[in-house]
């Protein structure tokens, strides 16, 4: 009898034992769980959004401005209508305190560089119709030179540049069309979109450009539905940010035969917990090359999957 219980209980210990050596994660999935509990520590209420309203948000959707963007259109601009982007956004006021709508022409190419800065917040910029959606394009690379003669660099080649708070977009294309680069090519960054705010919202749109594709460069985002298109390091930054629904399509269609060679300490800036990307519900896609989801030469980069 006492031998029967000693079996038992020692078959209940290895039991025991192997239930929890398969609930043990790796050192990744750790890594990924300690920075989601981190967050609601590290987040106000007014950061997060939900335990406690925007005031200032709320107050801006209360007013909305509508401004029309048509390249054709034959009447006097101002009043809202205008025939560029930058055009609408210039006469938008510093310290607005309203949500400034402008809508795109169904299926418009508009060939600009856009900058939207940080003293014009709670803009949204949305296509007529989603369905046929408007472009925005440029073709700056990092190795562009500026009106100084030196190279833009990655922060001065985005097609689009959002600095300001509150941002909205709506069934855009964010599109960079310049030559694809060799990977890892010097300067060869071909940034569609770089947001610098913080609570953007980028929902049914297209974000597609080489590499550095999307900056998502600080601040809390969510993207929501839309498609990532580019080369290599596409989706890159030091943002806190929720991609959902969204595909992510590679395009890297060139080897990598370059040896990865790790970076100086000095170049790295993300602090752990401060920055992270989650994606949930994606679907990722390749053309081309295989590639890395990640970076393997530098900390708090590795990719964590359930």
């Amino acid at each position: 009898m006492v031998e029967n219980k000693e079996t038992l209980i020692l078959s209940l210990l290895l039991g025991l034992l192997v239930f929890v050596s398969q609930l043990v994660p790796s050192y990744q999935e750790v890594d990924f769980f300690d920075w989601v509990t981190q967050q609601p520590t590290n987040t106000t209420d007014e950061d997060a959004g939900c335990a406690k309203k925007d005031a200032a948000l709320s107050s801006a959707e209360a007013i909305k401005v509508n401004n029309i963007i048509d390249p054709g259109t034959t009447e006097e601009t101002g009043g809202g209508i205008y025939k560029t982007i930058g055009e609408s956004i210039a006469n938008i006021p510093d310290g607005n305190t309203k949500r400034y709508v402008l809508t795109l022409k169904a299926g418009t190419v508009y060939h600009e560089k856009v900058f939207l800065d940080k003293s014009k917040p709670f803009v949204t910029i949305r296509s007529e119709d989603p369905y046929n959606p408007a472009v925005i394009v440029w073709n700056d690379t990092a190795a562009t030179l500026g009106n100084d003669g030196k190279p833009l660099g990655i922060n001065g080649s985005s097609t689009m540049t959002i600095e300001s708070d509150y941002f909205i977009s709506y069934g855009v294309v964010f599109k960079n069309d310049a030559p694809l680069s060799k990977p890892w090519a010097k300067n060869g960054e071909a940034p569609a979109l770089r947001v610098l705010g913080t609570k953007a919202t980028i929902y049914n749109c297209t974000i597609d450009g080489g590499q550095g594709a999307l900056y998502d460069q600080m601040g809390l985002h969510y993207y929501k539905s839309s498609t990532i298109k580019g080369t290599v390091d596409f989706i890159f930054g030091f943002a806190k940010s929720l991609y959902e629904d969204c595909r992510i399509i590679s395009m890297n269609k060139d080897a990598m035969t370059l040896p990865i060679a790790p970076r100086p300490r000095n170049a790295i800036k993300a602090v752990p917990g401060e920055s992270g990307f989650s994606f949930k519900t994606c679907t990722v896609e390749g053309e081309g090359q295989q590639i890395y989801l990640g970076r393997v030469d530098l900390p708090f980069m590795t990719p964590s999957a359930r």
